[in-house]
């Protein structure tokens, strides 16, 4: 059963005077996130939509993944802190590549596995409207973080990136050196927020935010 939270904001979607939707931190179940999903597809409205800490479970993210094909207003949305699957995480991707209007996205606390975080990099090829994406703390490994930073060389529209815990090991330091490389040579980004993924990076100064958390910082 959908709650009057949910019921009002529903209202609130088709006001033309409301451009953001935000429903956060109010555990909304898969009836109301398909109902949100399905008012959000034609809205013309909504450019803001921030559903962050829902625990959005498999239904819910897949009506996300079929609004997102629909809706070209949106410019800002957040998923972040809903602990969606891997699976449901590349579906969302998959509709983002064509999408035109969307340029800030946050899926940070989300579960991305392997195939995820390798969904992020075709995005980040495919999608040249968005100029922020954060994937932070979503059990991605140095795999995909790298695969990752070589779709960031080619492009040239992404200028805030955060990304943290990637693991690291011996095993990896011909990663950890691509990655080193990227950051060096990289002239696009803006803002880049890394945290403890264990890797020596060098410093771009062009950069006028750089947030490098328990990395060593080579200057």
């Amino acid at each position: 059963m959908i709650d009057q939270v949910v019921l009002s904001q529903l209202e609130s979607i088709k006001s033309a005077s409301n451009s953001v939707l935000r429903i956060n931190d109010a555990r909304i179940d898969a009836e109301a996130v398909k109902a949100i999903a399905i008012a959000l597809k034609d809205n013309p409205h909504i450019t803001s939509v921030d559903l962050s800490e829902n625990q959005i479970d498999e239904s819910g993210a897949s009506a996300i993944a079929d609004m997102l094909k629909a809706n070209h207003t949106i410019d800002s949305l957040n998923l972040s802190k809903n602990h969606i699957g891997a699976d449901q995480i590349c579906a969302i991707l998959n509709s983002l590549k064509k999408n035109t209007t969307i340029t800030t996205i946050n899926l940070n606390y989300n579960f991305f596995a392997y195939k995820g975080a390798f969904a992020v990099a075709d995005l980040i090829r495919e999608n040249k409207k968005i100029s922020a994406l954060h994937v932070s703390s979503s059990e991605i490994n140095m795999d995909g973080l790298t695969a990752m930073a070589d779709s960031l060389e080619l492009n040239k529209n992404i200028t805030n990136f955060s990304f943290c815990r990637a693991v690291s090991g011996a095993s990896n330091f011909e990663k950890i050196d691509r990655l080193d490389a990227f950051i060096e040579r990289n002239v696009f980004l803006k803002k880049l927020h890394l945290i403890t993924t264990g890797v020596n990076v060098s410093l771009n100064l062009t950069w006028p935010s750089v947030v490098l958390n328990e990395n060593k910082i080579i200057t």
